[in-house]
């Protein structure tokens, strides 16, 4: 099937008839990292507890279709406390659902829809650091999870395989050991 345009030019049209084009939304999480610290750019520094991170989530569209009422869930580990209504995505403030140390953006299943090749979407969203390891280099070991409706309208999930973000929260300490006479 090959579909022509006003210009008389062709391309491969969307359909499950197509051989090698099949019509199939195709969702990835191409990074979460912290982009600021306190408002100011992360650039690796030690962070400590009460200090204020924001995370950069980015997700495209590489399919061949539409993702409809796309939804995104995070859930925070204990060392950190997400900041209500502080959700953005690309810019513009969306409504949240939290229950505990998970987040639900948007629950209602309506952030809306990302054709293929139209563009990241840029979530954005704040959490304060309540508590930091004595570890040097420590892990958020919490991935964001993406749902959507395909075009035959089946709920599909992406979940990202790399969970852990590292961060440093300090410098590391070896041990001073001391022996004591008996």
């Amino acid at each position: 099937v090959t579909a022509f345009n006003s210009g008389g030019e062709s391309s491969a049209a969307c359909s499950n008839l197509v051989f090698n084009n099949p019509c199939a939304a195709n969702l990835t999480l191409s990074s979460k990292s912290i982009s600021l610290v306190n408002g100011s750019p992360y650039t690796g520094q030690g962070l400590k507890a009460g200090d204020f991170l924001t995370f950069k989530i980015i997700i495209s569209n590489s399919g061949s279709a539409t993702a409809y009422d796309v939804y995104i869930v995070d859930t925070l580990t204990f060392t950190l406390s997400y900041q209500a209504g502080s959700a953005r995505l690309n810019g513009s403030a969306i409504s949240e659902t939290v229950a505990g140390q998970t987040m639900t953006w948007n629950a209602a299943r309506n952030l809306g829809d990302l054709a293929p090749g139209a563009g990241n979407w840029i979530l954005t969203y704040e959490a304060r650091l309540v508590s930091a390891s004595s570890q040097a280099i420590d892990f958020f070991d919490n991935t964001p999870v993406i749902h959507y409706e395909d075009p035959s309208g089946t709920d599909k999930t992406y979940t990202p395989p790399f969970p852990l973000t590292p961060f440093r929260t300090g410098q590391g300490r070896v041990p001073i050991i001391r022996e004591i006479a008996p």
